[in-house]
């Protein structure tokens, strides 16, 4: 690294200190504190600059300048319209994972799968895991895996509930669990099933949870939760 870029970014750090030191007072030295900042980022591109030009490499520094700084720029307008741009990223990454859940003012959406079911990514008692959602399921049912990883002690379970499934009745556990997430939206103390081992392949999303709620709908390949 060139001794002007080391200059140059001893001068920021120094700069930087400075203001936070000094950033309840407003002012240093007589000039307001965006004052200051501006003038140490200006001497600070000088040198750098001044470095490159009497090593030789001004085009290539100079070149170099000019991405960094479109990045910083697109940053910027990037953090002032993120209120603007949540929805329309919220909408891409929907898209490309399905069971992401998307936020719309209050309501959160999910986007219907390839599968042609909705799938929600949520968290079970702060564990986060993919859960199918199905309004034909009384309560919120969990795998073995998942409710293990969800802190439930398993050797407590007694799998005396009858529950008709797709694949006939099963026995299953009751049981509580203490919050269910899905993006904004979290419902406390909710009944569950916890499954036998090898009856679910996956975990489900039940009434017990979707009950909870204001509301729900689907529209196309769309459902919407509401708080």
């Amino acid at each position: 690294m060139r001794a002007s870029t080391i200059i140059a970014l001893v001068i920021v750090v120094a700069g930087a200190a400075v203001l936070i030191f000094s950033h309840e007072a407003g002012m240093i030295g007589g000039i307001s504190n965006d004052q200051f900042a501006s003038i140490v980022a200006m001497v600070a591109i000088l040198i750098w600059m001044g470095g490159g030009a009497f090593s030789g490499r001004l085009r290539t520094d100079m070149r170099n300048f000019m991405i960094w700084l479109g990045v910083a720029a697109m940053l910027v307008v990037g953090y002032t319209f993120r209120d603007e741009l949540r929805p329309i990223w919220s909408r891409i990454a929907g898209e490309l994972n399905p069971s992401r859940p998307q936020v719309s003012g209050e309501d959160v959406i999910l986007r219907r799968s390839a599968d042609g079911h909705f799938h929600a990514r949520a968290r079970v008692n702060g564990t986060e895991m993919e859960l199918l959602v199905d309004t034909g399921a009384s309560r919120v049912s969990l795998s073995q895996a998942d409710a293990q990883a969800a802190g439930i002690d398993l050797s407590a379970l007694r799998y005396t509930v009858p529950v008709q499934t797709a694949n006939g009745e099963v026995f299953m556990a009751g049981t509580h669990l203490n919050a269910v997430m899905i993006d904004t939206i979290t419902v406390n103390d909710v009944p569950a099933f916890v499954a036998p081992p090898g009856a679910l392949s996956g975990s489900v999303l039940g009434v017990s949870f979707l009950g909870a709620l204001s509301g729900y709908s689907v529209r196309g390949d769309t459902l919407t939760l509401s708080p």
